[in-house]
């Protein structure tokens, strides 16, 4: 794996052992499978009273979060795809189990630092702030932390197992 990458790790299958992120905040043990997703509409709501005025970057991570890529536990099968913020490859755990790796070049992660996150803001092109960029990687993996803690989260659907910087 190349140095200066972000490591978005995704498990096709539900089942996995190795479960890096952090367990989901005390608001999302209420007794309905929706109280996490719940929680975090009631906060944007309260970030910001003004529908029209959503909050771009709500979602998003910052890259001195992530954890450090632990040495020898991805080996590299094939790459499957070119991506817009990095690579899409399929990797072997050192528990043998198959994954995909998406490396993402720290600096798609830095770019949207002090860019316009007020999306009426961007699309009225009314801030003098840098507009952000339509690939928004920090976003993403933000919006993936949060499926991961829903409890109701389907079985087809990409499950986050970890995210690593290197």
């Amino acid at each position: 794996m190349c140095r200066g990458e972000v490591q978005q790790i995704h498990h096709q299958h539900s089942h996995s052992h190795a479960h890096q992120m952090p367990p989901p905040p005390p608001s999302a043990a209420g007794n309905s499978p929706n109280s996490a997703g719940a929680d975090v509409r009631k906060r944007a709501l309260q970030a910001n009273e003004d529908s029209s005025c959503s909050n771009l970057g709500f979602y998003r991570q910052e890259l001195a979060s992530f954890q450090p890529l632990p040495g020898g536990r991805f080996s590299e099968v094939k790459k499957i795809s070119d991506g817009i913020a990095g690579d899409v490859i399929r990797c072997r755990e050192s528990s043998g189990e198959t994954v995909a790796v998406k490396k993402v070049r720290n600096y798609e992660l830095q770019k949207v630092a002090g860019t316009e996150t007020n999306e009426r803001s961007v699309f009225f092109q009314l801030s003098k702030k840098k507009l952000p960029s339509h690939e928004d990687v920090s976003t993403e993996i933000g919006i993936l932390i949060h499926l991961q803690q829903q409890l109701d989260l389907p079985l087809f659907i990409l499950r986050l197992q970890g995210i690593y910087v290197e």
